[in-house]
């Protein structure tokens, strides 16, 4: 499929590994240029190098994305060597499991680490990019989790779904300057972080089992997606949430035996 993103201008945050990485793969083989955003700059290094052996275009910025000087310069600089910015793909992200019992994080300690990177990030991003995307028009697709419908560890699932409230807040203001904005909300998917461990049956079984498909998500599952919520192909939808998720959300204590058989 040609997505239309020949010589676009995009900007991936979490872009150097699992699902970030897939979206930032998949837009430089669509013909972007693609400006990744992170912290690891060993990981961003690989991935920039990983693009351009495959004849894609790619750079990397070690940036602490929570933090609102670093990211107003990023932006200064995307605007001062391109002038032009299509595409902006919020992706960073994280949790920390059990972090309203941790006792090893202060009370705001744990409010920083998962808000930072799940929700302030994107609206420091989106804030200080929206100026150079309005000049052209373009896409933001946020990158939510299931973890907004879910009980779920500490603050992850209460920071996704403020993000999905600003993903609709943030497409009714910037509607008027021709930047659609969308959610993409993946549930399990199987990354380094998640990828269950092999030599232990429960663990694969509990992790396999956490869809009706009998098995856990792949990377490029949630990239295609996200590239057509960030093409023209999606021209006339702004303002939604789509879950993908294998049907995990649907599943409830009533029918995951059932499920299960």
């Amino acid at each position: 499929m040609d997505w239309g993103f020949k010589d676009a201008v995009a900007v991936v945050t979490g872009g150097n590994s699992g699902i970030g990485r897939s979206i930032s793969i998949h837009l430089a083989e669509a013909g972007a240029q693609v400006i990744m955003v992170a912290r690891d700059p060993v990981k961003g290094e690989t991935v920039r190098q990983e693009i351009e052996e495959h004849g894609g275009q790619a750079e990397f910025h070690s940036v602490q994305l929570g933090d609102h000087d670093a990211v107003k310069a990023l932006m200064d600089e995307v605007d001062a060597k391109y002038g032009a910015l299509n595409v902006l793909i919020n992706c960073a992200g994280g949790s920390e499991r059990n972090q309203g019992v941790d006792a090893s994080f202060s009370l705001m300690q744990r409010w920083d680490r998962v808000s930072g990177g799940n929700f302030l990030s994107a609206f420091l991003v989106t804030t200080y990019a929206a100026p150079i995307m309005r000049r052209t028009g373009g896409a933001i697709v946020n990158i939510s989790s299931t973890g907004s419908i879910h009980g779920n560890y500490g603050l992850y699932g209460a920071m996704k779904a403020g993000l999905e409230g600003l993903t609709r807040s943030m497409a009714l203001e910037y509607a008027p300057l021709g930047i659609r904005v969308n959610a993409i909300s993946p549930g399990w998917v199987e990354t380094p972080f998640t990828a269950p461990n092999p030599d232990d049956p429960a663990h694969v079984e509990w992790a396999t089992t956490a869809s009706l498909l009998g098995r856990m998500g792949h990377v490029d599952e949630i990239a295609a997606p996200t590239l057509f919520f960030a093409s023209e192909h999606s021209s006339y939808i702004t303002g939604t949430t789509l879950i993908v998720d294998g049907g995990n959300s649907i599943i409830d204590a009533t029918t995951k035996d059932v499920h299960a058989r």
